[in-house]
């Protein structure tokens, strides 16, 4: 059995946000296939797949921040030469390496390993700052995205690289070595397992990160007022970590983090996702239609995505309002497609990583 160090700057486990859930799920997937070896800053839950844990002393280390001001923030907040040589022993002993996340190149060695490896980007992490650039109007968002695009081509110069949609490709060099390899879905419940109840509407996310608590904003002022005057029953849930309080209201239920959002899911006509900047996958439209719940989202939330029933992209107000309603109000909506697997999802990557490593 083939040896895979895996290198992260976040510990999987529970896996409550984003760039947690797509680490879990590489984890789960790499775990059927080799001997992982984890190397990440310890967490709150054990991990519940078999791997060896390497706890990562990670530090935020605003003077090597300043030390490497050309380095996107999320590098140098993390440069320590110490991390490097541990990563470089670690990698020594590994038959393939996947380093997950821009945060965690800080530690890569400064030449390339002499094994396959992967350096997985999630998202091209520029488009991320310069949507907050344009929503913000701050000089800073502009100069973070200008940084990370010039580090994510250094990169690429040493490195496979990996992204999660083909809008995030696009904008690494040309010449790069980069696999669009996007996110799986997890189990959800046996078919026929919902009942969801007249009106009920639902949005999942992890309101702290700034683009999902701007969309909520946006929802709850332009569209949800207009779909309670044609559903007068209608209600929202907003659940995930970092509820706000002002987004209770008429209609709107706040209910924070729910530990098993199955039943949730089960309970809602449909989900909403509008998310108005942003790049990569959104799991959050994943999730939704894993467990067999229509959802209305925008282009944006919809990016990377294939077509389909059960996945309603719309732009603007009027069109926001007529597809909400209408889910709401639809006896009979069609079946979402599910998602791909997880294995199913990452299999080219794995595939192409433990074949290059010799495996079979």
């Amino acid at each position: 059995m083939k040896r895979v160090l895996v290198v992260a700057g976040v510990w999987p486990w529970p896996p409550d946000q984003g760039d947690r859930v797509r680490l879990a799920g590489i984890l789960g997937v790499l775990t059927r296939r080799a001997a992982v070896t984890l190397a990440a800053p310890p967490g709150p839950e054990p991990a519940p797949v078999p791997l060896e844990v390497v706890a990562l002393p990670v530090r935020r280390r605003p003077l090597m921040a300043l030390l490497h001001a050309g380095c996107p923030a999320a590098v140098g907040l993390r440069w320590d030469p110490a991390l490097t040589r541990q990563v470089a022993a670690l990698a020594g002993a590994a038959d393939a390496v996947w380093v997950y996340g821009l945060g965690a190149t800080a530690w890569l060695p400064p030449k390339p390993v002499q094994v396959p490896a992967v350096v997985d980007l999630v998202d091209a992490l520029d488009r991320y700052y310069l949507g907050r650039w344009r929503h913000t109007g701050s000089p800073l968002w502009a100069w973070e995205a200008w940084k990370t695009r010039r580090w994510q081509a250094r990169l690429a110069r040493r490195w496979m690289l990996n992204v999660v949609s083909p809008a995030d490709r696009a904008v690494l060099p040309g010449w790069a070595r980069v696999w669009v390899t996007g996110n799986g879905c997890g189990a959800a419940g046996p078919p026929g397992s919902r009942n969801p109840e007249p009106g009920r509407a639902v949005t999942v996310g992890h309101w702290r990160y700034p683009p999902n608590a701007g969309g909520l904003r946006w929802f709850l002022r332009a569209v949800w007022p207009r779909v309670r005057r044609r559903v007068p029953g209608a209600v929202l849930d907003v659940v995930g970590k970092g509820a706000p309080g002002w987004a209770a209201g008429p209609g709107v239920r706040v209910r924070g983090w729910v530990p098993d959002l199955a039943a949730v899911y089960a309970a809602a006509r449909v989900a909403v996702a509008p998310v108005l900047e942003g790049s990569g996958v959104k799991n959050k439209v994943l999730e939704a239609l894993c467990h067999g719940v229509p959802v209305v989202t925008t282009p944006v939330g919809a990016e990377g995505l294939p077509s389909g029933p059960g996945l309603w992209v719309r732009e603007g107000t009027e069109a926001w309002e007529e597809a909400v309603a209408t889910a709401l109000t639809t006896p009979e909506l069609p079946v979402p497609v599910p998602p791909p697997s997880w294995e199913a999802a990452l299999a080219p990557l794995v595939e192409a990583l433990l074949g290059a490593a010799g495996e079979g």
